[in-house]
């Protein structure tokens, strides 16, 4: 099933001072280290009236762009251009609490969509031209958002090796830097351009197919990024009943379902559920009741009482094959099941190919997938609590927590 920063030190001491204070100061259910109960709580001093409800948008792999030029809508470009239009509650308009902000995602990169063949030599038939790729890249970038590594080839790495994850993680780090070139062309390639970006701003990992291991963890701390985001809430089945928050790994989570040990310094922002209405909520979302009943034959290991599916598209399009309706209605009562209990944090992960005229996809035209995005972002946007952030803003809003006014 596809779920799915090299920082300066003086950068991560600052943040990691940041969180030190934070957690020392919970005498409560704050974000403290301990066993899992602990380290997924609810931030401190907080009550649910005060507290945002962050809606965190990624996206993994990217190797469509999306741009005119490549010949189709949708991709990247397509997320980026629908965030430009649209901003952040306006609430009492404290930046503290993003009101009225710029709204941002995250997107995870594989760089071998960067890599240009060799003169002579045939590119895989996957993505796009890099040089559209890059272009794409550069412009979310520019735009404000947030990207974080996804590996260089996108490996199936549950048995790596601590040096093998570092490899993968020092190679996608190391093309995002190289200089960026605004002259390269489709026709001019320039093998050794990237897209020029500080290492010190590339600050999460998440596992290819959300294959992660305590020795990904490991290199992730090693090779000094700050945060991951590869455990599922459902990996946690049994030693919580609902993920709450991102915390700190100091501890590790010993009651994972893959153990993980403590890693110093990292953060783990975990992949909440989606979940199917169940029958009597069907009608507000507009589909039919029976949907998680239906669900239930499509592939056994979905339990009808909880309606839970890993929160990444992939598997509402193509594990459990949703109509249109059936995947919006799905976000929306998610994010509404969210608002109702504790407002933790709601994860949307995408995979921009997913959207892609150029990709194509037999089960739903793309155009009314990108049609479905847009609308679940108008929902959660009229909600006055919902605040739209990248997984930095997020983080970053943790360490220092501001009440919502």
């Amino acid at each position: 099933m596809k779920r799915g920063d090299r920082v300066s030190r003086t950068a991560l001491a600052g943040v990691l001072a940041g969180a030190i204070m934070l957690i020392q100061s919970c005498t409560g259910s704050g974000l403290r280290t301990g066993s899992v109960a602990r380290l997924f709580s609810y931030p401190p001093g907080l009550k649910t009236a005060q507290t945002p409800q962050f809606v965190y948008f990624t996206s993994d792999d990217n190797g469509f762009s999306g741009l005119p030029e490549a010949g189709g809508e949708g991709g990247l470009h397509y997320l980026t251009e629908l965030f430009a239009a649209r901003r952040n509650p306006t609430g009492s308009g404290n930046p503290g609490t993003f009101d009225g902000a710029a709204l941002h995602y995250t997107f995870f990169v594989n760089t071998f969509y960067l890599v240009v063949p060799p003169e002579g030599a045939r590119r895989p038939q996957v993505g796009e031209n890099p040089v559209y790729v890059k272009r794409a890249w550069k412009e979310a970038l520019d735009r404000g958002h947030e990207i974080a590594v996804h590996t260089h080839s996108h490996p199936h790495g549950r048995d790596f090796s601590v040096t093998q994850w570092r490899d993968e993680i020092r190679q996608c780090v190391e093309i995002l830097a190289l200089p960026w070139d605004p002259g390269e062309t489709v026709e001019r390639p320039n093998p050794h351009s990237g897209l020029g970006i500080d290492r010190a701003d590339v600050r999460g990992f998440r596992a290819p197919y959300l294959e992660y291991s305590d020795n990904a963890l490991t290199a992730v701390e090693l090779e000094g990024l700050t945060y991951d985001s590869s455990v599922e809430e459902l990996d946690l089945a049994g030693a919580v009943a609902r993920v709450l928050w991102p915390g700190p790994l100091d501890e590790g989570l010993s009651e994972n379902r893959i153990p993980l040990g403590p890693h110093p310094g990292v953060w783990e922002v975990p992949i909440s559920d989606f979940i199917v209405p169940p029958d009597g909520e069907c009608w507000k979302y507009g589909v039919p009741a029976g949907l998680r009943s239906r669900l239930g034959k499509v592939k056994s290991y979905f339990r009808p009482h909880s309606g839970a599916i890993t929160g990444m598209d992939w598997n509402l399009w193509q594990e459990f094959q949703l109509t249109p309706s059936e995947f919006l209605a799905t976000l929306e009562h998610t994010l509404d099941k969210h608002l109702s209990g504790n407002r933790n944090p709601m994860i949307v992960g995408l995979h921009s190919e997913l959207y892609s005229d150029v990709r194509g996809d037999s089960r739903a035209p793309a155009a009314e997938r990108r049609a479905v995005l847009r609308t679940f972002l108008d929902y959660a946007l009229q909600k006055p609590e919902v605040r739209v952030v990248s997984i930095r803003e997020l983080l970053g809003w943790l360490v220092h927590p501001v009440r919502l006014r």
